[in-house]
Formats: structure tokens, C-alpha cells, sequence
């Protein structure tokens, strides 16, 4: 059975506490990251700010998929001033939906930076899992 990378980084990033994990964890990250750019043909959204209210507007404005029971966002650092983001749309078993009605149901950001109202919803996570 071959693991979806984007689920990889999902799991690794919901579940990392101590910091040894987290440590691994970022390296897991890159190399996941790099995989999932693989998993997305198209280019990535390029915003000088990410806000609170875009995410939230991408969500709620994509087709209706029957098996979606959770959002998921994730950040990394991409370089000293850029920021990547993806948004994904999760089944019950928290696994990545990539594709609906023939459109990407992932989405990539890269940004300079986040407003602190997304900021604070992330805190001192690299993820939020959306209910």
C-alpha cells in the first residue's frame, strides 16, 4: 500500500509533541513537501498576505465533495522571507481528497506572511485541523 505523501505530512504534523518529534517532524516536512508539489500540477497561488478570511472563503466556496468531514492547513517556512501553505479537504479517516469533479482539491500557497488573526488560530502549530 503506497502512503499518500500530503496524508504523511498530516499525520506527522497532528501528531508531534515533544521536541525531538517536532525537530524530525520538519525535516519530514521538507521532504514531504517536496513530494506533494509532485501530487500538484498546478502552479501555486502567490499572495503577499494569506488572511484568516481567504482560507476560510476557499473552503466554503469549493464543489461539495460527500466524503469531506474536515479541512486541514498546513505551513512551512519555504525560504528567509516566503511562506508555503496547503489547504486540503480530509475524508473520516483524516486522508487527503486530491481531486473533485476533475479540479485540484488541494490547494497551494506561497506567501510572505499570515495575518495575525490566521497567525493566532495556528499558534505554535505548524497545522489546524478544520471540523
Amino acid at each position: 500500500m503506497t502512503i499518500n505523501p500530503l496524508d504523511a505530512l498530516l499525520a506527522k504534523l497532528m501528531h508531534s509533541s515533544t521536541k525531538s518529534s517536532f525537530e524530525k517532524t520538519e525535516e519530514d516536512m521538507k521532504e514531504v513537501f517536496s513530494r506533494v508539489d509532485e501530487m500538484l500540477p498546478e502552479e501555486p497561488e502567490i499572495l503577499e498576505q494569506l488572511d484568516y478570511e481567504n482560507v476560510i472563503r476557499w473552503f466554503s466556496t469549493q464543489p461539495k465533495h460527500p466524503d469531506v468531514r474536515y479541512g486541514a492547513i498546513v505551513k512551512m517556512p519555504l525560504d528567509q522571507k516566503s511562506i508555503i501553505v496547503l489547504q486540503a479537504f480530509l475524508d473520516q479517516y483524516k486522508n487527503v481528497i486530491p481531486k473533485y469533479e476533475k479540479r485540484q482539491y488541494v490547494r497551494k500557497l506561497i506567501t510572505e506572511s499570515i495575518d495575525d488573526e490566521l497567525a493566532e488560530c495556528f499558534g505554535n502549530n505548524n497545522a489546524i485541523l478544520v471540523h
